[in-house]
């Protein structure tokens, strides 16, 4: 099954921010999903009905396990949370999101969309994540 994680990216200038990277098993030549939360969100909490993200590009699978300084003077890394997941593309709704605890219990579900393309000048895709049923 495939990994997920959350890590806690503090910049250089203090501020911070969520990178939630997930593994994705039909890409597994490809890097992580990745996208960029506001700091404190949280994927995983169940409260939370839906939060925006930024998509990034494909970020190295190494981020899975390591917690340390970022290469090129960007800050430090942290992970803050954890799992196994599911991700499924659903061509009409988005992707499907089914993260679960290191003893595969679902923990949450997630259909994620795209609200808005970046272009071509190198601006991040806007994402909306809600609890899925």
């Amino acid at each position: 099954m495939a990994r997920w994680v959350l890590l806690r990216h503090t910049l250089p200038d203090g501020t911070s921010h969520h990178d939630w990277m997930l593994e994705r098993c039909d890409h597994s030549h490809a890097g992580l999903q990745t996208f960029r939360l506001a700091d404190g969100v949280r994927p995983t909490d169940g409260g939370l009905r839906s939060f925006s993200a930024e998509h990034l590009p494909p970020h190295r699978r190494e981020y899975l396990e390591y917690e340390g300084p970022v290469s090129g003077d960007r800050g430090w890394v942290r992970r803050v949370d954890s799992g196994l997941c599911e991700v499924v593309d659903a061509p009409l709704e988005g992707v499907r999101i089914t993260l679960y605890d290191r003893s595969l219990r679902v923990i949450c579900r997630r259909l994620g969309r795209m609200l808005e393309c970046g272009g071509d000048e190198g601006d991040a895709d806007r994402w909306r994540f809600d609890l899925a049923g």
